[in-house]
């Protein structure tokens, strides 16, 4: 079983990271709503108070940045009504990132399947803003039709918006695919192509990008039951996932290192060097990982290494959503994500299954 859908917040973050050549590029959209972010991450009250002189004189990118502060809190109160007003505002003028805008806010809070209020609107205003290529409202209009936020179950159309957001490079959307087809849902069931579109989520920086960290724990996973079966590629998913959580935890790495020979722990530690180096992100924390491990190859076969082992009964994850099935035999999830919602650790099973929500 896949993991329950795991959903992005709104805006995808607050921080602009430029992705190095090596990694996939993300959409443009989305380069630019991570811009739009870091922009008013830095804006002065001076600075805020120009913008919101242009909002008020028409002008549909100030108006749709206000809209922003107002639903963030920042260097204003938060106000829900003020956000929908100049979101709107914005919207119709035909700016796609407020016509997204407005979707994301009719689908705010939703954490069930079925029929949501104002599905029509939301449905309008994520169609407007998806025909003319934005990957963030394509991956909502697939993953609405998926969970029959619209008044029905749609597979084909959830696939056909889905595939547009991936084929742009949005990661949570190549997720979402690869989610299907580790499930059969909608497609016929492929563990490989699941590996594929998960594959593909993972090739992305930062982690905090959803649908990356997540698309790594999903390919661990994969190996870890063994659906997919390459001890090489088992050990450097093993390790990126392992040395990217707090604390760092080993226990897959060295039993798969146990049916491996030395040669091959060599090439799956310059594999997951080379991934890292690409991914920087997380490099100085699985370097350590690896450095560690190939200065005891025995040990890490043996599994045994009371000094780099650091097996932790529990992880906190840096990461805005909650990844369910994780490679530690118990899991505490932090919720603390500014209001992003989190999980229902009191329903995790024996697995350490976690079922996941919409943020809120």
């Amino acid at each position: 079983m896949a993991l329950h859908k795991v959903l992005p917040a709104f805006a995808i973050f607050s921080l602009f990271v430029s992705v190095a050549p090596a990694q996939a590029p993300l959409p443009r959209s989305t380069q630019a709503q991570l811009a739009t972010d870091a922009r008013l991450e830095g804006m002065t009250l001076d600075d805020f108070t120009k913008v919101v002189s242009q909002a008020q004189a028409g002008q549909r990118e100030a108006q749709y940045f206000v809209a922003l502060a107002y639903e963030e809190g920042r260097l204003v109160t938060r106000d829900h009504a003020e956000t929908a007003s100049w979101m709107l505002e914005s919207a119709e003028q035909e700016y796609v990132p407020a016509q997204a805008g407005m979707g994301n806010l009719f689908i705010a809070g939703v954490k069930n399947n079925g029929p949501i209020p104002h599905h029509t609107d939301a449905e309008k205003w994520f169609r407007l803003a998806a025909a003319q290529g934005d990957a963030d409202a394509q991956f909502w209009l697939g993953t609405a039709y998926q969970r029959g936020w619209f008044g029905g179950f749609d597979d084909r159309e959830a696939l056909h918006w889905l595939r547009k957001a991936a084929a742009q490079g949005l990661p949570i959307a190549q997720f979402s695919l690869g989610q299907m087809y580790e499930d059969g849902e909608g497609v016929p069931e492929s563990d490989s192509l699941a590996a594929s579109w998960y594959r593909k989520a993972a090739d992305h920086s930062p982690a905090y990008l959803s649908g990356v960290w997540e698309a790594e724990v999903q390919l661990a996973y994969m190996y870890r039951d063994g659906r997919l079966k390459d001890n090489v590629q088992a050990y450097m998913w093993f390790a990126i996932v392992a040395s990217s959580v707090d604390s760092p935890t080993d226990s897959d790495v060295r039993q798969v290192a146990r049916h491996m020979t030395k040669a091959q722990i060599v090439q799956a530690q310059r594999l997951a060097e080379d991934w890292i180096e690409r991914h920087p992100w997380q490099r100085k924390r699985t370097s350590l990982f690896l450095r560690a491990a190939r200065s005891r190859p025995q040990q890490v076969r043996a599994g045994v290494d009371e000094r780099y082992g650091l097996i932790s009964t529990t992880i906190a994850l840096r990461t805005s959503h909650c990844p369910v099935r994780l490679l530690s035999d118990s899991v505490y999830v932090s919720a603390e994500w500014s209001g992003l919602g989190g999980c229902d650790n009191s329903r995790r099973t024996a697995q350490g299954d976690i079922p996941c929500f919409v943020p809120v």
